[in-house]
């Protein structure tokens, strides 16, 4: 009778051990992202100088001769493709491809320099904007009128944004819209207010609320308490 009683308590010692852990990791998890959006974190960000302008032309380029052959490469695939090339190498590699500034548009993330430098581009002649319509809708089409420098790209750079490419091939601006509004720091950013980085080794796709997250903290409060008490 005593050793089961004492096998209760010890099962019930472990299963509030747990509950403690899940409520601290999600009070945790969501102070973190709170943390990295205000800037308190001493995180290191990614660099950025003017070589970024320079490599987003080429990223540009080569992302519009890749997807020459796609009817709905469009602005806002475009943007969509830059965002995804410029996160997920910082989040493999600890460096994005660009090191440009991405904010919050409705239709999702984009990099805050493309209009100016996609300007600049057509009066260098590096490329025109071709009025087009996809699925009746109004679509500007990219249309690279020089190869890309690759070699301002590393090898492995270069691999992810080919799997980018190929991950988002047919996809309309809707879809691949759609999937980057899931993405963390879109969904925290304020219209036109620029997405850290860091955010992208965060994959919760939703965010507690203060109040949520005060319930938290007393629910691991009271766990701890219990499980003092058991």
């Amino acid at each position: 009778m005593h050793l089961q009683a004492s096998t209760s308590l010890d099962k019930a010692k472990e299963t509030g051990k747990s509950f403690i852990e899940v409520i601290h990791k999600l009070s945790t998890t969501c102070e973190y992202i709170r943390q990295i959006w205000k800037g308190t974190l001493n995180m290191k960000s990614p660099t950025f100088s003017l070589d970024g302008d320079r490599r987003l032309r080429e990223l540009i380029l080569y992302i519009a001769e890749k997807s020459c052959s796609d009817p709905a490469f469009g602005a806002t695939k475009l943007n969509k493709l830059l965002f995804y090339s410029d996160f997920l190498a910082y989040l493999n590699f600890g460096k994005a491809v660009t090191g440009q500034d991405y904010f919050r548009l409705e239709n999702g993330p984009a990099p805050r320099r493309l209009l100016p430098i996609r300007q600049s581009m057509i009066e260098d002649g590096d490329i025109i904007v071709q009025k087009a319509e996809f699925c009746g809708f109004p679509q500007d089409r990219v249309v690279a009128l020089r190869p890309a420098n690759k070699d301002e790209f590393a090898p492995h750079e270069l691999s992810l944004i080919d799997k980018v490419l190929e991950l988002h091939k047919g996809k309309t601006a809707s879809e691949i819209s759609e999937e980057s509004h899931e993405f963390v720091g879109w969904s925290l950013a304020q219209d036109k207010e620029t997405i850290p980085y860091e955010v992208a080794r965060l994959s919760t796709k939703q965010i507690l609320t203060d109040e949520e997250l005060e319930y938290g903290k007393h629910l691991e409060n009271e766990a701890v308490a219990l499980s003092s008490a058991v």
